[in-house]
């Protein structure tokens, strides 16, 4: 054969070869892995096949070639987490570290019933700087009380209960992902049970949820459970599913400063401050509060400062009780938010209490910025993970399966159709 004709049959060869070689069958195989689905059903091994970014399989592909394969022996495979309760920064979203490297891939906002009534620019807005993760938003009974009947004590007429009914259904109709309040914030604290039900109860047909920030009153003597039931009240009432936010397993003990020293506004509790007499008395149930709570000072951190209580003692030069005192009354609104005072041992310990009962979802309930508390950089908790997991399997430890399981629930919640969240 003449060296022409050998490289033209080299050629034709390589050629031929090439054409035979069967294209990927997924763009990437995820192998070998326990995939734990969010349905609750048993953990089972297989491998993921994933074609132009959706799953497309799920099973023994073995005979499954791919571009990229990822060895997942050893390791639970799962959807990515909802993160139900978000308080996400905006600028934080086009990468959301802190939430990714957790598991968690979608944020959804407008929590406490807050947040704007046009869901659709909201979203449009989040996403025109891009995402790193899925975003959906509630529509907040709050805001729509706050637009309609403003921030007072006042009872709405049935014209203002109609404006809110259509606020909440134009939300619904956004592709708002369920109806949220704050009954323990003003103005929605002013709202009456029965009035909270016949603006919701517009959402009955969108067969979604109900979520509240309970409202813990003095009226209750501060009880957690009065708060709970209400919001399961205005969920069957209305035809929605009831999910009952910040459960606390204290009553007025979970307070610091004692409930009736802030009673007629802020400027009544400074004038109750500036008399020595009451100063003397509210620092000494402010102590003992503490220390039924959080085991003392030293288990209380300031969210808005990022400090220890201990360390802004030392800097007053005073004690525990004194210290709480000039913290709320300084004129910085954020500095005031040492009421939202918690320690990072009793959360934990609240998680593992609420985490082992079916029928509990874990949420950050936090912002990008703050990176000093478990419940930011790390509100995956590993033990509030751990009962979790423990509820089904106890021989499986520290991996997070969060699944909403309230009894009597429709069995496609939990489930994102395609297209319900805007992602672009």
């Amino acid at each position: 054969m003449t060296p022409l004709r050998f490289a033209l049959a080299c050629l034709v060869c390589a050629t031929v070869g090439r054409a035979q070689a069967p294209p990927p069958t997924f763009d990437i195989v995820v192998r070998h892995g326990t995939v734990i689905d969010g349905s609750g059903n048993p953990r089972y091994d297989a491998d993921i096949g994933i074609r132009n970014g959706f799953i497309a399989a799920i099973g023994d592909l073995a005979g499954a070639s791919a571009a990229n394969e990822i060895e997942a022996k050893g390791l639970f495979v799962t959807p990515g987490f909802i993160n139900s309760h978000s308080h996400a920064s905006p600028d934080a979203l086009p990468t959301a570290v802190n939430m990714l490297t957790q598991g968690v891939t979608t944020e959804i906002f407008n929590a406490d019933g807050n947040g704007p009534l046009d869901i659709s620019q909201q979203l449009n807005t989040l996403a025109g700087a891009g995402l790193a993760v899925n975003i959906g938003g509630y529509i907040g009974f709050n805001a729509a009380w706050q637009k309609v009947n403003g921030n007072g004590d006042k009872r709405p007429s049935s014209e203002q209960i109609q404006q809110m009914r259509a606020a909440i259904s134009a939300g619904l109709d956004q592709g708002a992902w369920g109806v949220s309040a704050g009954l323990d914030y003003k103005p929605g604290y002013f709202a009456h049970t029965e009035e909270v039900i016949k603006v919701v109860d517009v959402a009955r047909s969108a067969r979604t949820n109900f979520t509240n920030h309970d409202r813990i009153t003095p009226e209750s003597n501060y009880s957690s459970k009065v708060g709970v039931t209400e919001t399961v009240a205005i969920g069957q009432k209305a035809g929605l599913v009831p999910v009952v936010t910040h459960i606390k397993a204290q009553g007025l003990g979970s307070l610091i400063v004692p409930g009736w020293a802030p009673e007629g506004g802020r400027d009544a509790m400074l004038k109750r401050f500036a008399d020595p007499a009451q100063r003397g008395k509210i620092i000494t149930e402010s102590e003992q509060a503490m220390t039924a709570r959080f085991g003392g000072p030293q288990g209380v951190y300031l969210p808005r400062t990022q400090q220890e209580l201990t360390a802004v003692m030392t800097e007053m030069n005073a004690g525990a009780g004194e210290t709480i005192l000039r913290i709320l009354e300084t004129g910085d609104p954020g500095a005031r938010q040492a009421t939202g005072m918690f320690t990072i041992e009793a959360a934990n310990k609240t998680m593992a209490i609420t985490a082992s009962q079916l029928g509990v979802l874990q949420s950050a309930d936090g912002w990008s910025s703050f990176t000093g508390v478990a419940k930011i950089a790390g509100s995956g908790d590993d033990r509030a993970f751990t009962a979790l997991i423990d509820r089904r399997d106890p021989a499986t430890p520290g991996v997070a399966v969060i699944v909403v399981m309230i009894e009597g629930a429709a069995p496609w919640r939990g489930v994102l159709p395609l297209g319900a969240v805007s992602t672009k």
